[in-house]
């Protein structure tokens, strides 16, 4: 039971097993239209979200003895659907509840494993993906944008083209976020998905607060096309913590005006820290755009280092503890010089690096936890972690890897244990100035 007094907004968390919290169900729908409750024919239930994506996806594991792919007919048409439900209580008071509450079409049908005991048992794995992404693979955008930005583009494909909403009455900002970008382009479109436009257009964009680092995915609230540190500017969601750390997990804590209680992660692994190599030809540390100009057969060149603009996840750029000298020659990008006049300022030349740091910084400090599930998160979120040090004094929070994180991925898991998440979350910097005595080991 979810131990909720709605009348009065009471919530004891400290009554409540999350992983056993939820109700859950998931309907299939037939070409014919059949609709069939199959919740309990399933052994697991995975849902992915992640920034990297644009859309959602996920897999269905069943276990049958009915023998329902050949009564309802799953033949692969396309039209077969399923709804997914899932609802969790929101552990803050001052936050929206948010279910998964959403319809994916079946795309997939595989491992299917018949069980020879005279039982007429079958397993078999049912995949499925958002209905845009089935839309996007059987659309072709060929025609030419004239002095439009990119997010006016944006919003044109979305409800024009991909059709997200299917109403002429409908809220578009209630579903994309669609943060505003500068300058208007002159592009032809050549025969491209929509989806990847948006992708073009999130590498070849500006904000109107000059951040290069424009992403298109898919979460629980619907589809953004907007910065990463716009996403970072978010309040702090939650505060998580790992086991032993100071009794952090039986007291209230978070940022601002949110005081929730802590939630107890069952799973810390750390992916990785750092890779210098990876990161300095990635473009980490400092990259050049090299401009070529076919008219006047020159050649320009523009260098960008890392350095901090400030950020409530990191207020300590990898560029600060890179203690080698920055070579932004690791890292070589070329364009014309035209187009660069065009779409940027000429204090923005250095926007392709910077682009190209920012996604790269997102696969430094970078960690996998597992919690109960919750469906009051998403990926694109940040939250507070608290770590406990490994040093001998247990007092003190791992300086390195507590602070902010950002949600890069989450894995939603329902199976016989209840529901769980798995969340892959980013640190683009640290959480304090790194003393002089730091600096000089």
């Amino acid at each position: 039971k979810l131990l909720r007094n709605q009348q009065q907004g009471e919530y004891m968390s400290e009554l409540i097993n999350m992983k056993q919290a939820s109700e859950w169900y998931v309907l299939l729908t037939n070409i014919k239209g059949d609709e069939v409750d199959i919740t309990t024919t399933i052994q697991q239930l995975s849902v992915y979200e992640s920034i990297y994506n644009n859309s959602m996806f996920g897999t269905l594991i069943i276990e049958d003895d009915t023998g329902f792919i050949e009564t309802l007919g799953l033949i692969g048409s396309g039209e077969e659907t399923i709804e997914v439900f899932i609802e969790t209580p929101n552990a803050s008071e001052n936050m929206e509840t948010n279910n998964i509450e959403k319809v994916f079409v079946i795309n997939s049908l595989t491992n299917v494993n018949r069980v020879l005991d005279g039982t007429g048992k079958t397993t078999f794995s049912l995949g499925f993906v958002s209905p845009y992404l089935v839309k996007n693979n059987t659309t072709k955008i060929s025609r030419s944008f004239n002095a439009m930005t990119s997010s006016e583009i944006v919003e044109y494909t979305a409800l024009d083209i991909l059709e997200i909403g299917g109403d002429d009455n409908f809220d578009f900002s209630s579903l994309v976020t669609n943060t505003p970008t500068k300058y208007t382009k002159n592009i032809v479109v050549p025969n491209w998905k929509p989806f990847d436009l948006m992708n073009f257009l999130a590498k070849n964009s500006i904000s109107v607060d000059g951040n290069s680092n424009y992403i298109f995915f898919e979460n629980n609230e619907g589809f953004h096309f907007t910065t990463i540190e716009d996403l970072k500017q978010q309040e702090i969601i939650r505060m998580i913590t790992v086991n032993g750390t100071n009794d952090a997990g039986n007291k209230q804590g978070g940022i601002g005006e949110i005081l929730i209680e802590g939630n107890n992660a069952e799973s810390y692994d750390e992916l990785t820290r750092f890779d210098i190599s990876s990161g300095t030809s990635n473009g980490m540390y400092g990259g050049r755009m090299v401009a070529h100009n076919i008219l006047t057969k020159s050649v320009e060149t523009y260098d960008i280092t890392n350095t901090p603009k400030g950020s409530k996840l990191g207020d300590v750029g990898f560029g600060d503890v890179f203690r080698k000298d920055q070579e932004p020659s690791s890292h070589i990008g070329y364009m014309s010089s035209n187009y660069l006049y065009d779409v940027h300022d000429k204090e923005e030349r250095s926007h392709y690096p910077l682009y190209d740091m920012k996604i790269s910084e997102l696969r430094s400090n970078l960690i996998k936890l597992t919690l109960p599930g919750d469906t009051n998160v998403f990926a694109g979120n940040t939250f507070e972690l608290l770590l406990p040090s490994t040093s001998h004094d247990s007092q003190e929070m791992d300086r390195y890897m507590s602070g902010n994180y950002f949600i890069t991925a989450i894995h939603h898991k329902i199976n016989s244990s209840g529901y769980e998440m798995t969340m892959e979350c980013s640190k683009d910097g640290f959480d304090f100035e790194l003393d002089e005595s730091t600096m000089e080991q």
